[in-house]
């Protein structure tokens, strides 16, 4: 389960005592989701198939 933004906030905040708000909410907004994995070329193979493109 992801954790809630106000206990991230709190976390960073509690890293970071001497930033403001505004600093915390950018540092969280700066943080890199991770990327999802590329498809599985048979899976692209297929979904195109089935629409006639390849």
């Amino acid at each position: 389960m992801k954790p809630r933004f106000s206990v991230l906030f709190a976390r960073v905040w509690a890293q970071h005592p001497h930033w403001t708000a505004s600093q915390v909410a950018r540092e969280l907004a700066s943080r890199r989701r991770p990327k999802a994995p590329p498809p599985d070329r048979r899976d692209v193979v297929r979904r195109m198939e089935q629409q006639k493109l390849f």
